[in-house]
């Protein structure tokens, strides 16, 4: 059986090794490697993770309702790997969470932001940045109703989790770079040159996920 960690357990860890992290920092490389070298360099599992860094549909934990019951798999030198948890069977729940999410509030405010680029573009269509903004935001509330609404109103248990392939294979076949697991690596440089947005879709371009179990 793989070692387990709770969240608050990694950050005493770390603290206890001159780290400086605050309940509900996003753990990075060099935090999981050195959690990896504390548990003998071997696969390990993170869980009960902060509620803020999670999704909105993930059941907080009972006994401490600022983390989930989420779990991470942590690979040697190939990091974070499976993400995972048990979700909200509750919808009504899921809607409150999914209202005070950071996540949500970030989506809406770049749908206001994306109005104002559009309207002031030279060959904008579609009215003024307000109607557009309006719209904008409308299209998030619908998309997040149409995932809410297939639930109904009858609770429903389940769990799932995704699998990170490409860190997989860089785990199982000891390479140094996740570059080499895959066929077309994705860095920065390559992805934000095609299009992408940000550093942080470069990085999950780059990680080539794979889900399973049901969300």
């Amino acid at each position: 059986e793989h070692p387990r960690l709770t969240y608050r357990e990694a950050l005493a860890q770390l603290n206890r090794c001159g780290w400086s992290l605050p309940f509900g920092e996003d753990l990075h490389r060099d935090a999981e490697a050195c959690l990896s070298r504390y548990v003998g360099d071997v696969p390990f599992f993170l869980t009960h993770l902060p509620a803020e860094l999670k999704p909105f549909n993930l059941r907080r934990d009972p006994a401490d309702p600022d983390q989930c019951l989420s779990v991470e798999c942590i690979l040697p030198w190939a990091g974070e790997t499976m993400d995972g948890g048990v979700r909200e069977p509750d919808p009504a729940v899921m809607q409150q969470q999914l209202e005070a999410s950071e996540h949500y509030r970030r989506l809406l405010a770049q749908a206001g932001t994306f109005a104002a680029t559009l309207a002031a573009a030279p060959t904008r269509q579609g009215g003024k940045s307000a109607d557009l903004a309006k719209r904008n935001r409308a299209a998030v509330r619908r998309a997040f109703a149409r995932y809410l609404d297939g639930f109904g109103a009858t609770p429903l248990e389940r769990a799932g989790f995704g699998l990170g392939v490409a860190r997989l294979l860089q785990y199982v076949q000891g390479l140094d770079s996740i570059k080499d697991a895959v066929v077309n690596p994705t860095d920065r440089t390559t992805f934000l040159a095609a299009g992408g947005n940000t550093d942080e879709d470069a990085e999950a371009a780059a990680d080539g996920g794979v889900g399973a179990g049901i969300a």
